[in-house]
């Protein structure tokens, strides 16, 4: 998702230093996608963008409520389906999510008619991260497996951030339109309005849970509240390898809010496991 000029960048800085020995020992970010036949053997290959993975997926019951209490949005199943793959600096995946008779039950309303995006779907753009303790020290941890822990954190806009922010450590939170859900009908306070859903989403993966474990399934859990994460890319002539810090978190109707619901993701044609570099 940090293409332009942060891959400019990276192929430049690759192509300086690909030499030396001082870059040679420095990670990139990661942790990237890999895939093999079903039952291979061996590292398989390293997922491109130009040669995605497709995915298929489904889940059980959904939910959006606001911090507050006052306001929560069920849905009994959502369907997925999209691709993943690797850009410079890490995994990536685009996905199609379809909600299943969504409705309001907080405050409870039978009348009322609730729509999720557009006819109930909702488009995504994924990013694994490392989960992170808001400590510099931990940025540069190598392996990052050790002592971090893999997160998928999910997009409806691409971020994207200032020369000034991505020369520090740290990001603001992302604020980009999420979805927008729309009430119709008997729905008291809320009838005839469009809330926005802003931010970003964190959700970890249950199973596989760690590196080089290969599989075609991937459960995954949307973990709810604020989770502070990081990526790393390479950026400045001084330090090969950049790290930067930031907030996920999600605003619905101006009242912070989580999202809480478990599904599967299955690549049905490969197995793919997670690899650091």
């Amino acid at each position: 998702m940090r293409v332009g000029v942060l891959g400019l960048m990276a192929m430049l800085l690759f192509g300086s230093y690909a030499a030396t020995s001082a870059f040679a020992e420095i990670a990139s970010g990661g942790p990237y996608f890999y895939h093999r036949a079903i039952g291979g053997e061996g590292k398989g290959v390293k997922i491109s963008e130009k040669s995605p993975e497709i995915v298929q997926g489904k889940g059980g019951e959904q939910k959006l409520h606001n911090n507050a209490g006052t306001i929560e949005i069920l849905s009994k199943e959502v369907k997925t389906s999209g691709i993943i793959y690797n850009n410079e600096n890490q995994g990536q995946a685009k996905i199609e999510e379809t909600y299943a008779e969504p409705k309001l039950v907080k405050p409870n309303d039978p009348e009322c008619k609730v729509k999720v995006g557009t006819n109930n779907t909702v488009n995504v753009f994924g990013d694994l991260e490392w989960k992170w303790n808001g400590t510099k020290a931990q940025q540069k941890e190598r392996p990052q497996i050790a002592k971090q822990k893999l997160d998928w954190v999910f997009f409806s806009v691409q971020p994207t951030y200032t020369k000034a922010q991505l020369e520090g450590f740290e990001l603001p939170e992302a604020t980009g339109e999420f979805t927008k859900i729309h009430f119709e009908g008997e729905c008291g306070v809320l009838k005839g309005t469009s809330p926005k859903v802003t931010g970003s989403d964190a959700v970890a993966s249950l199973n596989p849970t760690g590196l080089e474990e290969w599989s075609q399934k991937e459960t995954l859990d949307s973990v709810g509240p604020k989770e502070l994460q990081h990526f790393c890319f390479f950026w400045t002539w001084h330090e090969f390898l950049r790290c930067l810090g930031f907030k996920t978190g999600l605003v619905f109707n101006n009242e912070a809010s989580e999202y809480k619901g478990e599904f599967e993701e299955k690549t049905p044609n490969q197995e793919e496991a997670l690899f650091e570099e």
